[in-house]
């Protein structure tokens, strides 16, 4: 097993196979996770 980890381009797809991260649907691209994440983020601020 490769334990060498690379950055991910924002097109790529990402599958998460346990639990929710952000994310409803398990596969996603990097694009939009940065994007639920900058959101999050976002709304956190204005509390």
């Amino acid at each position: 097993m490769d334990n060498d980890f690379g950055m991910l381009n924002d097109d790529e797809v990402v599958f998460v196979r346990g639990g929710r991260v952000l994310m409803a649907n398990p596969t996603f691209k990097v694009i939009e996770f940065l994007d639920a994440l900058a959101q999050l983020v976002s709304e956190q601020e204005d509390q």
